[in-house]
């Protein structure tokens, strides 16, 4: 739905000052449809330039040293991980391989109100069991409910774990949420790197659409600003008309 709900946006954004011209709409009318034009140019300007960070970004080389890498929980399938978790674990156990299984893994995530067990409990099954990981290199964060808990959560354990916080950790979550999960690190004072891991073809567009859709209501600022300038426009006009 949200593809189409897009696609049907791009379509009436492109239609309606033509539309408004062949109605020959009234000038208020015009006026308040230019504002959504800009607020729309700012919308898909800003949809472009994070497509191409979220695409470009997890093809950055990574040779840090990374003490704890971080994997990000994703919803489960009764008391397994989801395909997207599960690319999530894999990567991480990818990185954890190349860094000479020394730095430490968090599975990090808390229990639904519709899952059995917290997800943190479900990675570490998965890791345990499934992969061999030793249980000495993974700790469990399984409080956290959204991406900032995950890495507030995080850092205490890490903090704890350290006794220092000079640590460098990465951060493994799907590609289209490295942006966010970044963002999120450095908002909770971490040293962190974000790794991506590969989105299926069928789910990327609609995970993409809403991660976006997220970041654009945590920072309104632009939308903001562009109203003010269409405001006090528009106020000018109507004191022009007003003086004449």
């Amino acid at each position: 739905l949200l593809p189409a709900l897009l696609a049907a946006a791009i379509i009436a954004y492109l239609a309606l000052m033509p539309l408004l011209a062949v109605l020959r709409a009234p000038e208020w009318l015009t006026s308040i449809a230019a504002l959504f034009l800009a607020a729309g140019l700012w919308f898909f300007f800003s949809f472009v330039a994070l497509l191409l960070y979220s695409w470009f970004y997890r093809l950055l080389p990574r040779n840090r040293h990374y003490d704890y890498i971080i994997i990000h929980g994703a919803g489960l399938n009764g008391k397994k991980p989801t395909p997207l978790l599960r690319g999530r674990l894999d990567k991480a156990l990818q990185l954890w391989e190349k860094q000479g299984r020394k730095p430490l893994l968090i599975t990090s995530g808390g229990q639904g109100a519709d899952e059995e067990i917290s997800e943190a409990d479900a990675m570490h099954d998965y890791l345990v069991n499934e992969q061999q990981v030793p249980e000495s290199s993974i700790l469990k964060e399984d409080r956290s409910t959204t991406t900032l808990e995950n890495l507030q959560y995080s850092k205490s354990l890490m903090d704890e774990h350290s006794g220092a916080s000079t640590y460098r950790c990465a951060l493994v979550t799907s590609d289209y949420h490295v942006f966010r999960a970044a963002e999120y690190a450095h908002k909770a004072g971490l040293n962190a790197d974000g790794i991506g891991s590969h989105t299926r073809g069928y789910y990327w567009p609609t995970a993409f659409i809403r991660e976006f859709i997220a970041i654009s209501m945590a920072h309104k600022w632009p939308y903001i600003v562009i109203a003010g300038f269409w405001a006090l426009s528009a106020a000018v006009e109507l004191f022009k008309y007003f003086i004449h």
